[in-house]
């Protein structure tokens, strides 16, 4: 769920949505939705 809510907020994003953008730069860098590094 987590993961399809990133998805498709990025998806947003990238269509150019300012206010889509700011949430996805929150979300990277909460690490929210974003698999950790191994």
């Amino acid at each position: 769920c987590v993961k399809r809510w990133f998805k498709d907020t990025l998806r947003e994003a990238k269509a150019g949505d300012v206010n889509m953008q700011i949430l996805v730069g929150q979300m990277y860098y909460s690490g929210y939705g974003i698999p950790k590094d191994a």
